[in-house]
């Protein structure tokens, strides 16, 4: 999970890089991510009343994105409130708690309560996809989140480089994790995103109490609030940093963290439907049954891997495999007793059920925990190229109350070719199914926008410029530049700041100028800018518009 194998924080990893003075530690690094994630699950919400409460309360929603893993730092309440276990507690309190009505109103006595559930319970499911499908990402692009100091030093065969990986900060810095986060900050403006929301002490520890945890206290939960927003100033801190070396260290990896499977629109995706479930028990005692949120491969998706075998199916920066993935999540925890091959199979084109490896299909990635809600299948064989295949789950599979799915779900896939050509088009299937369908994270070509509507060019997904194109933007082959934010000021007018960060190994020089553009027709220059930027560092550039 996110964190939880962590033991400093970001503010005491920042501080440890700038040789600076100590920090206090925290359980931090991937905190920005989870609230990111928890945040765009919002407009994936379907139910209209739920999607206004929670447009109402972001910040809580936000907050509750980072709270988990507050928990390991201090309080002891990190592990278990990852879980659905505390998940349906805190609904159930919330359900009975007197002074709640009406339960269901954006403005009611218990609305901000209700969004900091839903990212709490965002924060669970995105441990469960993040690492079970972006993470093996890093291991099958050959990229890594380890600082370059570190892997130089590993890689020299000097003694004592394995024990100084596993201590402060590198315990932090060399996590995908925190590596991620920088690409948050920076390439999607979530520096003013922090925890504002102080959490519910009082409901908290009662919540905690019906579980079992006494243990838990007001005092403790505080604490652990305390250390993520250090955590959080952390590493805004040491973005400037940071993120060259992450985008030098794993460029790939990190073109995908919005829009790859696991990354940030997968989970909000996934997210969505865990909160709309979530919404249903808060209005009622009666159970709902289980829905499938997300499914991995993404219906009617092409170029799904044929090759199976070694079987890699571990979590993790490590292990590999992103790419064979066949797994599904579902609304509710799941009941892993009612996971068989016969309830989550996988057929051939000719309609055959295809045998899967022992063990499969298995719940994860960490097992059934205080409830899970995704699983996994892998087929015993490799698979056919440029071939069409079938999963479906099965109302075999139930949920904790022993609820099962009120029908079969079915999606489908396409292998990709031998030889690396492109296989006939399918047949779409028509069958149920969502998937992530959101903006890329692609870049521009130029830092330029039409002049009657600069803010088109504020879009922080804006990378660029490409390598073809950096000699006339005066930017060295080295550099990377970000939008980072454009704010319009009543009667002032426009601004727009560019982060530029030099990716070494030698400095960067060069001049940034601006243009606008007026249809197609590039038209005045609106600022110039000469910068030189050590290796590994970032400045800032504001252009008034």
């Amino acid at each position: 999970m996110l964190l939880r194998r962590l033991s400093l924080g970001a503010a005491a990893a920042a501080a440890a890089l700038a040789l600076a003075g100590p920090a206090a530690p925290a359980h931090a690094s991937g905190v920005t991510t989870h609230a990111f994630m928890a945040e765009a699950a919002i407009p994936f919400v379907t139910d209209p009343g739920l999607r206004a409460l929670l447009e109402a309360h972001p910040d809580e929603v936000i907050t509750g994105g980072h709270f988990p893993d507050g928990g390991y730092a201090a309080g002891g309440y990190g592990e278990v409130t990852h879980w659905e276990r505390f998940v349906n507690a805190y609904t159930k309190h919330l359900r009975e708690r007197t002074g709640c009505a009406p339960i269901t109103a954006p403005d009611g006595p218990c609305a901000q309560q209700i969004a900091f559930l839903m990212g709490i319970a965002a924060h669970g499911i995105g441990d469960e996809r993040w690492d079970w499908l972006f993470e093996p990402k890093l291991a099958d692009l050959g990229e890594s989140p380890v600082h370059p100091a570190y892997a130089t030093y590993s890689a020299a065969g000097l003694p004592g480089a394995a024990e100084l990986m596993g201590l402060p900060p590198g315990s932090l810095i060399n996590t995908p994790e925190f590596a991620l986060d920088n690409i948050a900050l920076v390439e999607f403006d979530r520096f003013k995103d922090v925890p504002r929301y102080q959490p519910p002490t009082a409901d908290l520890v009662e919540v905690y109490k019906d579980l079992g945890r006494e243990d838990v206290t007001a005092g403790g939960i505080s604490r652990g609030h305390g250390a993520i927003l250090a955590a959080a100033a952390g590493e805004r801190a040491g973005v400037g940093t940071e993120y060259p070396r992450v985008k030098l260290t794993a460029p790939r990896v990190s073109a995908l963290y919005y829009t790859g499977t696991g990354g940030v629109l997968d989970v909000a995706n996934a997210a969505a439907g865990y909160y709309e479930a979530i919404w249903k028990k808060l209005q009622t005692i009666n159970h709902p049954a289980p829905v499938v949120t997300a499914v991995n491969p993404r219906p009617d998706e092409e170029g799904i891997p044929f090759v199976w075998h070694p079987v890699k199916a571990t979590p993790g920066p490590n292990g590999g495999g992103s790419e064979n993935r066949i797994m599904a999540s579902i609304s509710e925890s799941l009941d892993v007793d009612t996971i068989s091959a016969e309830d989550f199979r996988l057929y051939g084109p000719d309609g055959a059920q295809l045998p899967q490896e022992e063990d499969f299909p298995r719940p994860g990635p960490y097992g059934a925990g205080d409830g899970t809600h995704t699983l996994m299948l892998w087929p015993r064989d490799d698979l056919k190229p440029c071939t069409r295949y079938t999963a479906e789950l099965r109302p075999g599979v139930k949920d904790y109350a022993g609820v099962g799915l009120t029908g079969p779900y079915a999606w489908s896939f396409t292998t990709r070719s031998a030889d690396g050509n492109a296989c006939p088009k399918p047949v779409p299937s028509g069958q149920g199914g969502s998937a992530t369908n959101g903006p890329g994270s692609g870049g521009t070509t130029t830092l330029s926008g039409p002049a009657t509507d600069p803010a088109v060019t504020a879009s922080p997904q804006q990378i660029g410029p490409p390598a073809g194109e950096r000699q006339g933007l005066g930017l060295p082959a080295t550099s990377v530049i970000a939008i980072r934010s454009l704010k319009r000021t009543r009667g002032k007018g426009s601004k727009l700041r560019v982060l530029v960060s030099c990716l070494g190994p030698d400095g960067c020089t060069g001049t940034l100028r601006l243009h606008v553009t007026r249809g197609s027709r590039r038209q005045a220059k609106l600022g110039v800018r000469r910068y030189a930027i050590a290796p590994l560092k970032s400045r800032s550039y504001t252009f008034t518009l």
